[in-house]
């Protein structure tokens, strides 16, 4: 009998120890320190996961450059400067250049910038080659004159032969007018100058180059 009664209050003994150690651990898992049990409301009311502004000192926001704004709703417009420079279209420029030797007599556009109309004169120019190829004009003019005017021949038993002497002087008249309209043609002589010439038959001393388009003078003699 007194030993069943030792046994029972081992057995007691044991299982008190037993509950005792699982309420233990059953409370520590349960406390608020756990990771299972953790608080996120307290966790966010403290420690290292909660959110403070960034203060910059003044000399360091100087340093890298911050700026501050308060924002606001506005058209949002971005400015871009750049060098440039201003110049002329250079498909629309026209270059007026003797193809002679020779020398300005006068000029009627003396200064950068001035307004031109087209056939306007700009310069009276003069060049020993020029007369030369004005008085060959004239005398080609008087022969293909003379050479038109001439009468038929008569007829004869060479008449054939003769007809045949007149029509080539007739076309060597008028290739050598053509040949002297267009060495002046050449050198950029407009044709109303030239046909001026022919019809007073007098060679001129200077001619006057006038401008091909309306526009702007960019640059002078």
């Amino acid at each position: 009998m007194k030993k069943q009664i030792l046994f029972s209050a081992a057995l007691i003994v044991a299982a008190a120890t037993v509950l005792a150690a699982y309420s233990a651990g059953t409370s520590k898992q349960a406390s608020p320190g756990g990771m299972q049990g953790h608080n996120h409301a307290a966790m966010a009311g403290g420690g290292e996961d909660q959110a403070r502004p960034v203060h910059l000192p003044a000399a360091t926001a100087r340093r890298i450059g911050v700026t501050y704004a308060t924002a606001r709703r506005a058209p949002f417009r971005q400015v871009v400067r750049a060098a440039g420079n201003v110049t002329y279209d250079e498909t629309r420029l026209v270059d007026v250049s003797p193809k002679i030797d020779g020398w300005a007599e006068r000029l009627y556009v003396d200064f950068t910038g001035a307004q031109v109309r087209k056939g306007q004169p700009l310069l009276d120019i003069y060049s020993p080659r020029l007369v030369t190829a004005q008085e060959e004009l004239v005398l080609a003019h008087r022969l293909a004159d003379v050479a038109n005017a001439a009468p038929a021949p008569a007829h004869a038993d060479d008449g054939a032969m003769a007809d045949g002497g007149a029509g080539s002087t007739r076309e060597n008249a008028d290739a050598l007018l053509a040949s002297a309209r267009r060495r002046l043609g050449y050198w950029d002589i407009p044709r109303d100058e030239i046909s001026r010439i022919e019809r007073t038959g007098q060679p001129e001393k200077t001619l006057t180059l006038r401008a091909p388009a309306s526009g702007v003078v960019v640059k002078t003699p």
